[in-house]
């Protein structure tokens, strides 16, 4: 009964002796479907175990399969018409004495559907990550605790201090209170109500006082992205045209009218 399961499993179950040289001494039929090749294809040649295996993959899953190995191991195969499939290893290894692999049981999955979408979205969020840093803004993470887990790197941007600084502490301990205080509200106002939250605060830098704005984007119960940009130039050309035009005010002598400039601002 058990080999009547194991026969019509779609897994693969396998063998495979290592000493005193590597070979397989037993793969389930269901090895046809996902490679191509059929059972006796692989106990015939000693090689075919791991030339199905795409050579870039083949070290790994050598070392997986002839090591102590806890984890799974992901890998392709080349069918014979060329086409490709990812499977997944989980095997035990039996050593001997001296601690060398004699022989390893395993199971080999079709793992396709499972690896695609996680490069898919590897993928997608190597393309967020792209997006983000092109943008003129310096861009955090932090955690709804107000802790620094992330700076977007960018080769055109850089923070005040180094990332290594901030990166693990919480804004107290990086930013001046009442500017720690101003972005704790925003951050929870984010991560409470789901929408964005916009502060303006001063910041010393050398003796000169700067502008910056942060947006406080919420990404979940427990995460925000941080978007803030230096505006002390709009700032300052804000207060210049704030300013009102220069008042002329007029002295009256016994000998001489003449117009004298005042600035009001």
């Amino acid at each position: 009964m058990l080999r009547a399961v194991v026969e019509h499993a779609n897994d693969v179950l396998f063998r495979l002796e290592a000493r005193p040289l590597p070979r397989v001494a037993y793969i389930s039929p269901a090895v046809e479907q996902l490679s191509g090749f059929r059972s006796d294809e692989f106990l015939r040649s000693r090689s075919l175990f791991f030339r199905v295996v795409d050579r870039d993959d083949r070290r790994d899953v050598t070392r997986a399969l002839l090591r102590e190995h806890r984890n799974r191991v992901s890998a392709q195969w080349v069918r014979p018409d060329g086409s490709r499939l990812w499977v997944e290893y989980s095997n035990a290894t039996t050593f001997d004495r001296e601690g060398r692999a004699v022989a390893i049981d395993g199971v080999i999955r079709d793992a396709t559907d499972r690896v695609v979408l996680e490069l898919e979205l590897r993928a997608a969020k190597q393309r967020e990550r792209d997006v983000i840093t092109a943008l003129p803004d310096l861009v955090f993470r932090l955690g709804a605790d107000g802790v620094y887990r992330e700076y977007f790197e960018s080769d055109s941007k850089h923070p005040l201090v180094p990332p290594a600084e901030f990166i693990g502490h919480h804004l107290g301990e990086v930013m001046p209170e009442d500017v720690a205080v101003k972005s704790m509200r925003a951050v929870r106002a984010a991560v409470e109500t789901g929408t964005t939250q916009r502060i303006e605060y001063p910041l010393q830098m050398n003796g000169d006082e700067r502008y910056f704005e942060a947006r406080i984007v919420p990404l979940s119960r427990s995460e925000v992205l941080a978007f803030v940009r230096d505006f002390t130039a709009e700032r300052r050309t804000e207060r210049e045209e704030e300013r009102p035009p220069h008042a002329m005010t007029w002295r009256i002598s016994s000998s001489r009218v003449c117009g004298t400039a005042a600035s009001t601002g």
